[in-house]
């Protein structure tokens, strides 16, 4: 069609059938739909930006590495405040899950690390869980053992701010009975009285509905603990409390982890009938 003045002009006509019209709630929902698929596209391209910067940090950080110091403070307060100092060689991997200069951009952590404890989690997932495999594991074969520890295991305990304090007392009890190195001997205590306090807090607060794994894993650590430190009784009343909570929930078999959970915990109740 040509406009009055010889210039072309783009007329637009409606061919919808007015039965056809969409309603105004089928808009809102076609809308939200393609909200949240926007929103999800932007967040994995943040998480691989966000992969992909740490890639190219470490790759930079390997070729010149150097030895770091690492200082952590504590006190007699409820956690980490009296001063320790801990000298450690660290080794930054581009190829490593466990970098030791990791952090948590998606808040999946039950807290933020101390400096010092991103020491301890390395040494207890490169060092211990390999020294439990080769001393105590009767679950799976060996490689399958690292592979469910570092899974399954440490990805649970990083969730709750109990089970943290678990596996670093852990970390503490094996660089001072393995490598004498008795500086952590402090660090240990302050750890196990923090993993008291967060069961006690936790038992209170689900005691009216569902024990969860994160809860029984702190049970399992401190049995653990007391187990290395040779005191059985101690062990049972952990391990006996820890079927409470499991009954509690309706039975072992509700453990959570893929089934490992049940599994350690089973392995727990065999390895206290060989004392």
């Amino acid at each position: 069609m040509m406009a009055s003045n010889g210039l072309g002009r783009i007329q637009f006509i409606n061919t919808s059938h007015q039965g056809d019209a969409i309603s105004a709630e089928e808009q809102r929902r076609a809308n939200s739909h393609a909200a949240r698929i926007a929103h999800a596209k932007a967040r994995r391209l943040r998480t691989i930006e966000y992969q992909a910067s740490k890639a190219s940090q470490a790759t930079k950080d390997t070729q010149g590495v150097e030895d770091r110091s690492i200082i952590a403070t504590s006190s007699l307060q409820p956690i980490l405040d009296n001063t320790v100092e801990i000298e450690q060689t660290i080794l930054p991997s581009p190829m490593s899950l466990l970098a030791s200069d990791r952090r948590d951009p998606f808040e999946s952590f039950g807290r933020a690390f101390k400096p010092v404890e991103h020491f301890l989690l390395d040494h207890y997932v490169k060092v211990v869980i390999p020294y439990m495999d080769k001393k105590c594991n009767k679950l799976v074969d060996s490689g399958k053992y690292v592979n469910l520890m570092t899974g399954e295991w440490v990805r649970l305990t990083l969730t709750n701010v109990g089970t943290q304090s678990g596996i670093f007392l852990a970390a503490c009890r094996h660089l001072v009975e393995q490598q004498q190195q008795h500086k952590y001997l402090q660090l240990a205590t302050q750890y196990k009285l923090y993993c008291i306090q967060a069961l006690q807090n936790a038992i209170s607060f689900e005691v009216s509905s569902l024990i969860s794994d994160g809860t029984v894993g702190i049970g399992l650590l401190m049995a653990y603990d007391e187990l290395w430190l040779g005191d059985i009784s101690m062990t049972k009343c952990h391990l006996q409390g820890i079927l409470k909570m499991t009954e509690h929930n309706g039975g072992i078999h509700t453990l959570g982890s893929n089934g490992f959970l049940e599994r350690l915990v089973r392995k727990f109740l065999w390895e206290l009938t060989q004392h």
